[in-house]
């Protein structure tokens, strides 16, 4: 039974089933017995799909999903996938009726294709490749239109000295059907990622599974039937997927529409087939439509996951500017900015939830007379000192420690009673005065602070807000003038009442 997350969406509750699957296919290709099973099952339906003659197929899967292996895997075992699958070709093809110089050819051909490919895509970098960055795509896209040729030249130069007389339309059909094969099946390959079905079938499953269904029976109903030319439907199908699953998504869904489309062309029915033109066969057509098909739509889904991340980059970078702008370079803590901000929320939390807000506002004690003594360099190591052992104290989230200016600091604890702030004002003023300070010349003279302590239960009046602050102060001068190295409170009158409650 599905789950309901917060936005409504159904969740698969089984997905820790379908991530081992996952793992377990991840497994597979990495073995060579499991990549020669693949292998072997794929060759055998590219070969039942052209109906036992190679060179008629309209999509030669066996090479896409062998490129998108060895793209998925180490490259020191690329060598042995090459040499097990190509001897399983052979193989497969002596058993369906080709002799042993032709399917050593064809073999050979293979090789000539996909190891090419490989390097050219993994060409200085050896991570998985990932097609949804337009270079990597590009990359992936010129090797899937050229290295075929590599692999028809082989066909035809091993057929031509073996007297076999492969003609140009069968070497046309090669071609093709390799170059669908690898932009078909390689990004399916290379699909099996763990954080991107994650996000296909736990975040959104019902949508995913809603257009891969339109798209499997709209692909069956459009490729049987033969009254109408209507094979352009495919294309708002596949923009859907785009724009909605992503890359993996659309790979799948491009899947979901050749199945049909090939198998009903290849026995001459469907809207491919209806062509007048006999100089097109209704195979090639296809071929060609597939090609324009799959480049638009891997050029789409490359396009929005790029902007997805130049947005998430940018919203990165706009919130690296706001912590920045809202905090102080010198000692790291808050700056007056954010003190301004907070105050102000927090002021209108207390009205709301009618609780008391304390201010301690902190003055470094001589701080310019140790500055004249020790220089500016020394002053400010004194006040990063002091930062860290103020941000060191135990205090709440909602709390705020932050520069408020020169050898000044604020600290705004929200919800905080006087005798609370009190403890927390002596704590830090004796904190700070049993600092221990070197610098390489011996022991520096201790420090102590002076600190003014404001409580008040805020009323909805600017009046208040802002005596608030200066009530703040004026304890500050009360402790300064007292002898520093103390704390003294101050309360507003009209408010003494509430806050001693």
């Amino acid at each position: 039974m599905d789950s309901y997350d917060q936005s409504g969406q159904p969740q698969i509750e089984d997905w820790g089933r379908l991530a081992s699957l996952i793992s377990w296919l991840s497994g597979i290709v990495d073995s060579t017995l499991g990549v020669v099973l693949i292998y072997l099952a794929v060759t055998m339906a590219g070969v039942g799909f052209g109906a036992y003659i190679a060179h008629s197929n309209v999509i030669w899967p066996a090479n896409g999903v062998l490129l998108g292996i060895l793209l998925f895997s180490r490259r020191k075992k690329w060598a042995q996938f090459l040499i097990w699958t190509s001897v399983t070709n052979a193989i497969l093809h002596m058993f369906t009726g080709f002799n042993p110089g032709r399917s050593l050819i064809y073999s050979l051909a293979n090789v000539a294709e996909v190891y090419p490919a490989a390097l050219f895509i993994r060409w200085g970098d050896d991570r998985r490749p990932d097609l949804s960055r337009s270079k990597v795509l590009i990359r992936f896209l010129i090797a899937a239109m050229i290295t075929p040729m590599f692999s028809a030249a082989v066909v035809q130069c091993g057929t031509f000295f073996v007297n076999y007389g492969l003609q140009y339309d069968g070497i046309r059909s090669w071609y093709l059907a390799d170059v669908l094969g690898l932009i078909i099946m390689t990004p399916l390959v290379l699909a099996v990622r763990r954080i991107k079905l994650q996000r296909l079938f736990q975040e959104k499953p019902s949508e995913t599974l809603t257009i891969w269904g339109i798209t499997a029976l709209a692909g069956y109903l459009i490729s049987r039937q033969t009254t109408y030319p209507i094979f352009f439907c495919f294309f708002p199908l596949l923009l859907l997927a785009v724009f909605r699953l992503g890359l993996t998504g659309s790979a799948i869904s491009i899947i979901l529409i050749s199945l049909p489309a090939d198998y009903f062309t290849v026995q001459r029915r469907g809207p491919f087939s209806l062509s007048g033109n006999s100089a097109v066969s209704p195979v090639h057509l296809l071929q060609f439509y597939l090609m324009t098909m799959i480049a638009t739509a891997y050029a789409g889904a490359a396009a929005l996951a790029e902007n997805e991340r130049l947005r998430l980059s940018l919203a990165e970078s706009h919130e690296k500017m706001e912590t920045l702008a809202g905090t102080d370079a010198l000692t790291g803590l808050a700056n007056r900015r954010t003190f301004d901000i907070r105050i102000q929320d927090e002021w209108k939390r207390a009205i709301r939830e009618k609780t008391p807000l304390s201010l301690l506002m902190v003055d470094v004690d001589y701080f310019k007379a140790y500055n004249d003594r020790y220089g500016h360099p020394a002053g400010d190591r004194l006040l990063k000192d002091i930062a860290n052992a103020m941000a060191s104290l135990p205090h709440r989230a909602m709390d705020l420690v932050c520069r408020y200016g020169g050898e000044e600091f604020a600290i705004l604890l929200p919800n905080t009673h006087t005798e609370g702030a009190m403890l927390f004002a002596e704590r830090m003023r004796e904190k700070i005065a049993n600092l221990r300070r070197e610098d390489q010349d011996g022991t520096l003279p201790s420090i102590t602070i002076s600190v003014g302590l404001s409580t008040i239960r805020p009323r909805d009046t600017v009046t208040f807000f802002d005596e608030f602050l200066v009530t703040a102060d004026k304890a500050l001068y009360d402790a300064k003038t007292a002898g520093r190295n103390q704390v003294k409170v101050r309360l507003i009158e009209t408010e003494i009442e509430q806050v001693t409650e």
